[in-house]
């Protein structure tokens, strides 16, 4: 983006040329910066601790790629390095390209984040404390779940049976329901059905993973002859991506948009673009015969081995 576009990221030229060299590392950048190494770990720990949250998501994109729908390499270090760019060229801007290191004008050494902390008594009486206050909050909870089912509920009669997927959703629906008609009983499970798998819909340039998130799926479930058509929105067209027709719909439909918004806050409704069901056909030919059969009860689509 450096080479190929009319602006730069940086507004002195050091920083630049640096972007390019392939020794620039990190260390390098913190020897400008810092240049005292004691102070590296507590300064890059500040950095990134200086906006939470995009550290972690670049480290898990660079672990697992397919987070991203349209896959990028990105890497922790690249980011680190960008950012320590950005500084430099923040100092060459306030105070020319020769100011001193950070590390020679602190007056005050922070504190050491990685050091080990001694144990002290006031440290085990917290410990003690804890375990025992939630200990008390593992009895009520305990003791009213064993009050509820021994009152409420009869084995053998059961009003109805609901199972729903392992998500943070279901819960609620379940208390909800078993609130309502103490006598009906409620089950959580595996929303995959126990098959991983990736899902590309038909026409589809990207697929989604799912399954629960530590587990790689093995299937690439494809949507092919879809004889459904879905409901559309001009707002989600291709058209809206370009500069005339895009203006325009914002322009015309936007305001539609937020009048139905405004509407729906207050008389909510299924009028959004939905999924209809589309013709059955799955092959998994290292599944057992009898697991192919239900999953072609429950999926509609096909399926290959990646």
């Amino acid at each position: 983006m450096e080479r190929s576009s009319l602006v730069s990221f940086f507004k002195t030229d050091r920083p630049r040329k640096l972007l390019f060299d392939r020794n620039c590392g990190i260390e390098f950048l913190l020897d400008l910066l810092v240049e005292d190494k004691s102070l590296y770990k507590t300064y890059l720990f500040d950095q990134q601790f200086a906006h939470q949250g995009w550290s972690g998501m670049v480290a898990t994109v660079e672990q697992v790629p397919h987070t991203l729908l349209d896959r990028k390499q990105v890497t922790l270090q690249e980011l680190i390095i960008f950012e320590l760019l950005l500084e430099i060229d923040a100092l060459d801007l306030h105070s020319g390209k020769h100011w001193e290191p950070l590390g020679r004008r602190l007056i005050n050494r922070p504190a050491d984040y990685f050091s080990s902390v001694p144990e002290r008594e006031i440290s085990e009486v917290i410990a003690i404390w804890q375990e025992a206050f939630e200990w008390s909050y593992y009895d009520q909870v305990l003791a009213g779940l064993q009050t509820t089912t021994s009152e409420s509920r009869t084995p053998g009669q059961k009003s109805f049976q609901a199972m729903f997927c392992i998500d943070d959703r279901e819960c609620s629906y379940r208390r909800y329901l078993e609130k309502t008609d103490p006598s009906c009983e409620t089950f959580a499970t595996p929303g995959f059905f126990s098959v991983e798998f990736f899902f590309q819909p038909q026409n589809g340039k990207f697929y989604t993973k799912l399954c629960p998130w530590p587990v790689t799926p093995k299937y690439l479930i494809k949507e092919v002859d879809s004889l459904a058509k879905l409901e559309t929105d001009l707002s989600f067209s291709k058209q809206s991506h370009t500069l005339f027709s895009g203006w325009l719909i914002t322009q015309t439909l936007g305001f539609w948009a937020a009048l139905r918004l405004f509407i729906n806050i207050f008389k909510p409704s299924m009028d959004l673009p939905r999924l209809h069901p589309s013709s059955t056909w799955i092959r998994m030919p290292s599944l057992p015969l009898k697991t192919r059969a239900s999953m072609i009860r429950k999926t509609t689509c096909r399926s290959d081995l990646l």
